[in-house]
């Protein structure tokens, strides 16, 4: 998801049952609900990389952001404090949801957008934003990448990872997993909608992750990479728009989903999905309720090449030519 995402749901069992069951539980709570997916039974087979979504997949995107912001602004206290004393977390908050539409060509970009609010409310505290921007935004990042993760989900990353899976990262926010220790040596690489031009779920930033996984991993065809987070809409339907494979991370919603078919909110968001001209039901690989239950889904990845070898150098045969 991207960093303007709505909050966690934080009320998953204590006792999780067993993977079957809550697969079948999950699926029957989006069935319940209106959603339009299909998910089979059975093992996921064919799978050679998993690309994880991050916010409110692998930890709760609010509280991440919120710990951030108050970073954020307990630096503009110690060091800049007209900042602090004339503006509020909140007011940062709309003052990026303003520039997200003043700058549309930025849009998708957080660490811009944050980075031009950061200047604008220099400038209008009387400091020079060059002296203000990057510090305070170093600050921001090392807070953005202090994450509490969802229970199970640091374990089924590494039970993915030791399977034989590639595992990478393809999010809409700046959160970077290479800057978060407890998984820096999990993921190979990740892809961002900065990076790529555009947020989930646009053909653009799927486009991206499979040329980076053609690159790393020899994949050969999108079905070979499976999607994995929480928005039935960026995240899933996304993915199989691109023809890759997905799974759907159904925890942090599962009390929204029980309404989302009689809210307006859900009627909306379900004719976003099928702006995408999907088929309906949606195929999903699988609905879980967490990323620590994929694992015990999962059939066996498929091998990822051999390197070809390198080409014996030719020797160019010289003709000497008669003087």
């Amino acid at each position: 998801m991207s960093a303007a995402c709505s909050p966690a749901f934080d009320d998953r069992a204590q006792d999780a049952p067993e993977p079957t069951d809550v697969l079948a539980s999950a699926h029957a709570r989006a069935t319940a609900a209106g959603l339009p997916i299909r998910c089979p039974s059975g093992p996921i087979e064919g799978i050679q990389v998993v690309a994880f979504d991050l916010d409110d997949t692998l930890w709760s995107c609010s509280a991440t952001l919120q710990h951030a912001r108050r970073r954020f602004f307990d630096f503009f206290r110690a060091n800049f404090p007209r900042i602090a004393d004339r503006f509020t977390l909140d007011d940062f908050t709309q003052r990026v949801m303003k520039a997200m539409k003043d700058h549309p060509f930025v849009a998708h970009d957080f660490d811009t957008l944050n980075r031009i609010v950061t200047a604008q409310l220099a400038t209008e505290c009387g400091y020079p934003p060059c002296d203000v921007v990057e510090p305070a935004y170093a600050v921001f990042c090392q807070a953005r990448n202090e994450v509490e993760f969802f229970p199970g989900a640091l374990e089924g990353l590494a039970r993915l990872r030791d399977a034989g899976f590639a595992i990478c990262a393809v999010s809409n926010g700046n959160a970077r997993v290479h800057r978060i220790p407890a998984v820096a040596h999990l993921f190979t690489f990740s892809v961002d909608a900065a990076q790529a031009g555009a947020p989930k779920p646009d053909a653009a930033i799927f486009r991206c992750l499979y040329d980076k996984c053609a690159a790393h991993f020899g994949v050969t065809s999108p079905a070979q990479i499976m999607v994995v987070g929480d928005s039935l809409h960026c995240d899933v339907a996304g993915a199989v728009a691109a023809g890759m494979r997905a799974a759907w991370v159904m925890a942090p919603r599962v009390n929204a989903l029980d309404r989302v078919a009689a809210s307006a909110r859900g009627a909306k968001y379900l004719d976003q999905i099928r702006k995408l001209r999907l088929p309906s039901p949606l195929p999903v690989a699988a609905v879980v309720g967490g990323v620590g239950e994929l694992p015990d889904l999962m059939g066996a990845p498929l091998p990822q090449p051999e390197p070809e070898p390198e080409p014996e150098p030719q020797t160019q045969t010289q003709t000497q030519t008669p003087h």
